[in-house]
């Protein structure tokens, strides 16, 4: 038992720390801005955390963060189609409100 323990704490400790996923939040988006598109995308989703309230504005630009635009507008369509559907989306963050991770939720 012991050696299964140290052996799980070796793996978690050479395992890098993401700095991009620290919050995850569901919720469902209640507005979609495209003005910036194809490099980044601006939503509003029903809830949040305290470093982004329910109902700030939040930013897809990529996981990266970088506003890579062969990644963002699909993540818009993503978002549009939770919109038209009523799916509840996932978001991921690690501070603020860039969100880092977009994840498309099963219905309940």
């Amino acid at each position: 038992m012991s050696t299964k323990l140290a052996l799980a704490a070796g793996i978690a400790l050479a395992l890098p720390f993401s700095a991009n996923a620290d919050v995850f939040v569901t919720g469902r988006v209640t507005q979609l801005e495209a003005s910036y598109l194809p490099n980044a995308a601006g939503f509003f989703l029903d809830n949040g955390y305290s470093g982004c309230p329910a109902g700030n504005c939040m930013q897809w630009r990529g996981p990266l963060n970088n506003g890579d635009p062969n990644v963002v507008p699909e993540g818009f369509n993503m978002m549009t189609a939770a919109v038209a559907n009523g799916a509840r989306i996932g978001v991921s963050f690690s501070s603020g409100c860039t969100v880092h991770f977009l994840y498309m939720l099963p219905p309940p």
